[in-house]
């Protein structure tokens, strides 16, 4: 490792906490008198919420507070705390992961990445997203959590991953995400009991990822391709696709999607219909095609317009 590194090591605590410091509460979206809506006709989601991406101002919502599980929603965290920690010193993102058996062996959405395969960080963030590696994820993790170990403390993966974990709730609390409390980089528990989020939380969320460049980035794009090291020094190549269906519909431009059994199929959703920027949260809904098909359905009750 040389001094560049050591010393960019030594720097991301004391980076991450102005950053969570610097970025202070997001206003927690305002509900009016007629937010709160009825069940719109058709829709299987548990909970669902439309906000305008600008102000925060929810427009519509169903079991808005509810607390729910996100499954694979929970990369956006990770996204945003990375991209943030990059935009401070983007040096970071050219910073190679050399995949570990632990992060292969993950089970769940994978970028399809060998053991002792190695991808720079902006490329794991491409990773972490479009096929929803969890195993991108658990390596983003451990990169970036290893500095971050109390002083004293040695740095093993399991730490370094707690540390990481740690890092994306205080960025929660920052935000005043109230009802978040996140348990991994990639997903969340299976046990319904523990609940992650709600869709109150999500919607300040997608506002404050969406206003980083690198997120708007990474999650509006549908397909990408990388050339991988393997461990023999060879490059082969690597392409992803997006798991959001709805991406490249016009005015759609992003964000994540999220499915296992106990959270059910999730979406989060930044569109624009005429002119005007819509959040939207769909968590808990029977299927993954019923999520597109709900996020569609509670937009066009707010909107009156049809997202072709």
């Amino acid at each position: 490792m040389d001094i560049r590194t050591v010393i960019r090591a030594a720097c991301r605590p004391v980076m991450m906490a102005a950053l969570v410091a610097a970025s202070g509460p997001l206003l927690a979206p305002s509900v009016g008198h007629a937010a709160e809506a009825a069940a719109v006709e058709g829709v299987t989601a548990a909970a669902w919420a439309v906000a305008d991406a600008e102000t925060g101002e929810v427009l519509a919502s169903h079991e808005l507070e509810r607390p729910s599980n996100i499954a694979s929603v929970t990369k956006l965290m990770t996204l945003l705390v990375v991209s943030e920690m990059a935009a401070a010193q983007p040096a970071i993102l050219d910073e190679e992961l050399s995949f570990a058996e632990r992060a292969v062996a993950i089970g769940g959405t994978k970028t399809g990445l060998a053991a002792g395969e190695r991808i720079s960080v902006r490329e794991a963030l491409y990773g972490l997203m479009l096929p929803s590696g969890n195993d991108a994820g658990y390596m983003l993790a451990i990169h970036f959590g290893a500095p971050m170990v109390a002083a004293g403390v040695d740095a093993t993966p399991a730490s370094a991953y707690k540390a990481f974990v740690a890092a994306m709730n205080r960025k929660a609390r920052a935000l005043g995400m109230t009802q978040t409390r996140y348990s991994s980089a990639f997903g969340d528990a299976l046990d319904p009991d523990r609940r992650t989020s709600s869709a109150r939380d999500q919607l300040i969320l997608a506002r404050a990822a969406m206003a980083n460049p690198l997120v708007r980035q990474v999650v509006g794009t549908r397909d990408h391709e990388t050339m991988a090291r393997t461990a023999s020094g060879a490059e082969r190549r690597v392409a992803w696709h997006n798991t959001n269906e709805l991406l490249g519909r016009p005015g759609v431009t992003g964000i994540k999607t999220g499915s296992n059994r106990s959270a059910h199929s999730c979406l989060l959703t930044e569109v624009s219909i005429d002119g005007r920027r819509y959040h939207v949260a769909v968590l808990g809904s029977r299927t993954s095609a019923d999520r597109y098909n709900d996020t569609l359905k509670v937009l066009k009750s707010v909107t009156g317009r049809t997202v072709k």
